[in-house]
Formats: structure tokens, C-alpha cells, sequence
């Protein structure tokens, strides 16, 4: 299953698949379907942690270069860093995987969006994560995350 995500705009109906209108992404992202594989983002902006309580089954992502800021302003507060729910026993942790890989029409890193904060892909303190530079849907679509 893949989620897309359109930005919420003032009541301007922004479902997609029957999801409502999501004001909220990281509330939303806490109550995410365990089988969402791939993700896509269509909003202008990606707050900090906004995937970090996404599990494992998160494999692709898609950032469009019309993403104009990732917050990401340290490590532990980029958007792919994993955290836990709090309360979450250690046993039913499901953490996001350090293997899953970004897509994005943006040609390099050279020429990214200047709002897309510093540790914008990482995914530790030492970690950043695979980034496909470049890239189109079809690209991104055909990519095997078996």
C-alpha cells in the first residue's frame, strides 16, 4: 500500500484513497497502516521527526523538489531519525529502518532546496540514509523493496 500525502489548504478537499484531510501529518504518521511500504510527500514543507514513529515496513519515500524545507536542524531531529512511542514495551518496538531509501527530482545535493536543513536524511547521529538523486516517478515506482 502507498500513502500520498497532499498539503492540508484551508479546507480544499486534499483526500486521497478516502483519507481525509490531514492537518496533522505526525499524528497521522503515529497511526499509519503497518503495511505501508512507500510514502509520498506533496506539501511545500516536512516538520522534524515527521517519520520517526513510521516502523520498519517503510521502505521508499518520494520528496518532491517541491518540498521546499525539511526541518532538520540536528541529527536526532531530522525527519527519519527513529524513535519509539513513548510507553512502547521494548518487545512491540518497531523502529524505522536504517534501509530505507529516498527518491527526489532534485538533480544533487549541490542544488538541493537551501530549507532543507543540514542532517535533513539522516538516520543517526553518524548515519544518513541512501538518497536517489535525480530521480523521477517512474524510477521511484519501478524500485523493488522486497
Amino acid at each position: 500500500m502507498e500513502i500520498i500525502i497532499y498539503p492540508y489548504n484551508n479546507g480544499t478537499d486534499t483526500s486521497y484513497n478516502g483519507l481525509d484531510e490531514i492537518e496533522d501529518l505526525d499524528e497521522f504518521l503515529k497511526t499509519i497502516n503497518a503495511n505501508t511500504t512507500k510514502f509520498t510527500v506533496r506539501g511545500s514543507r516536512i516538520e522534524a521527526n515527521a517519520f520517526s514513529y513510521v516502523g520498519s515496513n517503510l521502505k521508499k519515500i518520494w520528496i518532491p523538489s517541491t518540498c521546499t524545507t525539511i526541518e532538520a536542524p540536528s541529527y536526532d531531529k531530522s525527519p527519519f531519525y527513529p524513535i519509539a512511542f513513548p510507553g512502547t514495551p521494548i518487545a512491540e518496538i518497531d523502529l524505522l529502518s536504517p534501509d530505507l531509501q529516498i527518491f527526489t527530482d532534485v538533480v544533487s545535493s549541490a542544488v538541493k532546496p537551501s530549507c532543507w536543513g543540514p542532517y535533513w536524511n539522516y538516520y543517526s547521529e553518524t548515519q544518513q540514509l541512501t538518497v536517489h538523486w535525480n530521480s523521477n516517478k517512474a524510477i521511484y515506482k519501478a524500485f523493488n523493496i522486497s
